[in-house]
């Protein structure tokens, strides 16, 4: 009788560390830009518009941004994490970056499509 209550409560830890509202935290295959990373970095140089008030100043730094990719590849409940200090025209930048990207390729736990989520780094330096 032990073993199966502890089985039993190592089963139901398991599965809340797998899934959180729905959406999947751990993932075997984590959700992808299409392309990979390679395409992600050109994508955000291409359509970055570093903010006026941001070169005005020199601001420099990183926005770490969480959002969900759906089993379809569509992004949602995107939200800044930690922003730049001093700049929330940067963190308003990278939010509308996730926003115009392309759908990506999901996350998946045992080769089928999941909604997971994914934190990303944006960073803003100037050169």
């Amino acid at each position: 009788m032990k073993a199966s209550i502890i089985l039993i409560f190592l089963f139901s830890v398991v599965l809340h560390s797998w899934s959180q509202d729905g959406v999947t935290i751990q993932v075997e295959e984590p959700a992808m830009f299409p392309g990979g990373t390679v395409e992600l970095r050109k994508f955000l140089k291409t359509n970055l518009q570093y903010p006026q008030r941001a070169l005005e100043l020199a601001l420099e730094g990183k926005c770490y941004l969480q959002f969900v990719v759906r089993k379809n590849g569509s992004i949602d409940s995107l939200v800044v994490k930690r922003g730049i200090i001093d700049c929330p025209e940067c963190d308003q930048e990278a939010l509308r970056l996730i926003r115009i990207m392309p759908p990506w390729i999901p996350g998946k736990v045992n080769g089928i499509a999941v909604d997971s989520y994914f934190n990303l780094p944006l960073i803003f330096k100037l050169q």
